[in-house]
């Protein structure tokens, strides 16, 4: 593992980067799966996780990149990919291990026939897609695929004992799961939710709502104890 990668120069990059008018939409979710894988890693050096950042595949032209919704590389050096500002697969010596893209409908269409090729011949190991509107845009709300010799090939789902659609992510050792209609947009939108499920603890990983809401109950029952031992 070294930190010897060289910074990458936003301004020296070939075109300008468009962004897509509906993140907004994808946003409550995108937060949600960056930051909870984030969180579960953050002990160890040898993985990185992000989103909607750089990953250039290659190193002819830098114009060939692409800017997965949350992605996440095993056994790599996460300082100097960092540090670098951006992911080149010719220096980490490979693509990210995991790709999840959240639907929006500017952004379906490709995440199913452009992206997915793309993934799949630059060797991403498994490609998941979550649809929040409950398959508006994706046709179904979860799908993953698994690189098995090159080729994409689905991932089976199935449903929980709380009712909850799952896939199970080798990769992750986790499994993914949406709930229908519980997520709140900054407007009162209801969408579905994907949660991250850990079946060696058998529960679902909190997100930064869950656990401010966790310490704040902690917070609450120190005052009650406190108090109780004043009088």
């Amino acid at each position: 593992m070294t930190n010897a990668y060289p910074v990458i120069d936003p301004r020296d990059l070939p075109d300008e980067i468009n962004r897509m008018p509906d993140a907004m939409f994808q946003n409550p979710n995108f937060f949600d799966a960056v930051n909870i894988l984030i969180v579960r890693y953050r002990d160890d050096p040898t993985v990185f996780v992000d989103g909607n950042t750089i990953v250039c595949y290659n190193p002819d032209n830098l114009n060939d990149r692409i800017f997965p919704d949350c992605y996440v590389a095993f056994d790599v050096d996460e300082a100097a990919i960092f540090n670098q500002n951006g992911y080149l697969t010719w220096q980490v010596g490979k693509a990210p291990d995991f790709v999840l893209e959240i639907a929006s409908e500017t952004t379906a269409r490709r995440d199913l026939t452009d992206k997915r090729d793309l993934y799949e011949r630059i060797g991403v190991k498994e490609y998941w897609r979550f649809d929040p509107s409950g398959g508006r845009y994706y046709g179904v709300s979860l799908a993953g695929d698994a690189l098995v010799n090159g080729v994409y090939e689905s991932l089976e789902l199935g449903v929980n004992s709380d009712g909850l659609e799952c896939g199970y992510s080798r990769l992750l050792n986790l499994s993914l799961c949406v709930q229908r209609g519980v997520h709140p947009s900054p407007v009162g939108r209801r969408m579905d939710r994907l949660f991250f499920y850990d079946g060696n603890t058998g529960e679902y990983l909190q997100g930064l709502a869950e656990s401010q809401a966790r310490i704040r109950e902690l917070e609450a029952k120190l005052r009650r104890r406190r108090d109780d031992r004043a009088e």
